[in-house]
């Protein structure tokens, strides 16, 4: 089963890169901590501008509600892992299965900064 098209059309542009605290770049990828935040924020109902580049809040607003209630559905995260990158510097994206409490697996694909913000978020599944 797919996620909604509007939901899996969250590949526009995307998110601050956070700090991450004991986070293995080569086990972990560079951008797990921050593509959890962003996961539960969207669940929650925000579009945090912390994690979101200017242009994509309004983008992620009109999504939000969509957005937000298939990620409520699926319910905690329970594992995150890297399973893919390409590109470094800015142009880094890595993708991750995200597996959730509903027993859902989604892969997230998380890239292309600029200014420090993400500008590339994908869901898939």
């Amino acid at each position: 089963m797919r996620t909604p098209a509007a939901a899996v059309a969250l590949a526009a542009a995307l998110f601050g890169a956070g700090a991450a605290a004991a986070q293995d770049p080569a086990t972990d990828g560079q951008f797990r901590v921050p593509l959890q935040s962003i996961i539960t924020g969207l669940a929650e109902g925000t579009c945090d501008p912390a994690h979101l580049a200017p242009d994509f809040v309004p983008l992620c607003e009109e999504q939000l509600w969509e957005v937000g209630q298939a990620l409520q559905m699926f319910g905690a995260i329970t594992e995150m892992r890297l399973v893919d990158h390409e590109g470094e510097g800015d142009a880094r994206r890595e993708i991750y299965e995200v597996d959730f409490s509903s027993g859902r697996t989604v892969k997230a694909g998380i890239g292309g900064r600029v200014d420090g913000k993400f500008t590339s978020l994908s869901f898939d599944g």
